[in-house]
């Protein structure tokens, strides 16, 4: 959030009062929205299609794949490339289907 507000200016670990002011904002933001949502299930629905896919499934084949592209003592073995690319394409399928599965049966 830092980098999009404030891009080009120093770190965030320099500047006390703007971490502290960023906080504050996320946290009424965060706040704000959670009152507005009248069923806490529906936030956790919409959580687990959003976050637990990528975290599970996303994030270590695209770790397994930059690994074995930036560094030739880490190479991938063709069916480790294959089936970190399958992960990585059943992932974004599960996710998309949980979202609209959520938002269907929130539409019902």
């Amino acid at each position: 959030m830092d980098n999009l507000v404030f891009e080009g200016s120093a770190p965030l670990t320099e500047s006390k009062k703007r971490s502290l002011a960023l906080t504050v904002i996320l946290l009424v933001l965060i706040y704000i929205r959670s009152t507005m949502i009248p069923n806490i299930w529906t936030a956790f629905k919409f959580t687990g299609a959003t976050i637990a896919v990528p975290l599970g499934f996303t994030l270590p084949a695209l770790i397994a794949l930059r690994i074995s592209q930036q560094e030739e003592s880490m190479s991938l073995s063709r069916v480790e490339k294959f089936l970190s690319w399958l992960m990585l394409i059943l992932a974004v399928i599960v996710s998309i289907v949980g979202i609209i599965g959520n938002i269907y049966t929130k539409l019902q």
